[in-house]
């Protein structure tokens, strides 16, 4: 075999090797239809991934409402002339948004933005779960240790994307087994905690009367 032949032959294969390793992005197919968005929380995300928004039925829209810093805000109607609409995230963090008629019903949705290149940064979180689930004006918290990190902040959003109530935590010991949110506006919350490496962990849990 020439060497010409050879070499080209290790190129190509060099290529196809590069292709491989590299992370691909992923397309999310988010349904809009009466009324929810479906699925409604992506927690894994990547930069450069689709978030794909397909109308299915009804009068809607998908509207940004609390975003990343340095990210772009948007604004669409979805209904049976304006079928589709593509969202592909710059900025890691976390994203909520609404259908701007229908919010107050709990058609609301987010996705969590994390780096393209490397472990996904929510897998070391603690394990947090919120009860009851519903909860009147109490709702308690229940967060496995893990050695190094603790929750450090806590941001509450409503169902508007609105931040209800914002607290830091300076240790493990700061961080409350329960919080008193009978002043919150009552509906889907969205519970955002961020550990002390930056690191941010979603749950949500509704508020009824």
């Amino acid at each position: 075999m020439k060497k010409s032949t050879i070499c080209l032959i290790v190129l190509m294969l060099s290529v196809l090797l590069i292709s491989n390793t590299e992370s691909y992005a992923t397309r999310y197919s988010i349904d809009v239809k009466n009324y929810e968005f479906s699925p409604s929380n992506l927690p894994s995300v990547k930069i450069g991934d689709t978030l794909h928004f397909e109308w299915k039925n009804g009068v809607h829209t998908t509207t940004s409402t609390t975003i990343p810093a340095g990210a772009a805000a948007w604004d669409a109607l979805m209904d049976d002339t304006h079928l589709t609409f593509d969202y592909v995230p710059t900025v890691a963090g976390l994203y909520l948004y609404v259908c701007t008629p229908h919010a107050s019903g709990g058609m609301v949705g987010q996705f969590n933005v994390t780096s393209s290149t490397g472990m996904r940064e929510y897998a070391r979180l603690p394990k947090i779960t919120l009860y009851p689930d519903p909860f009147r004006d109490k709702v308690y918290f229940n967060c496995a240790p893990i050695q190094g990190v603790f929750i450090q902040h806590l941001n509450i959003y409503d169902a508007g994307g609105k931040i209800s109530r914002e607290m830091s935590f300076n240790d493990r010991s700061a961080f409350p087994d329960h919080l008193d949110l009978s002043g919150v506006q009552e509906g889907i919350l969205v519970f955002e905690f961020l550990d002390n490496m930056n690191r941010s962990y979603i749950v949500r849990a509704m508020r009824n009367k």
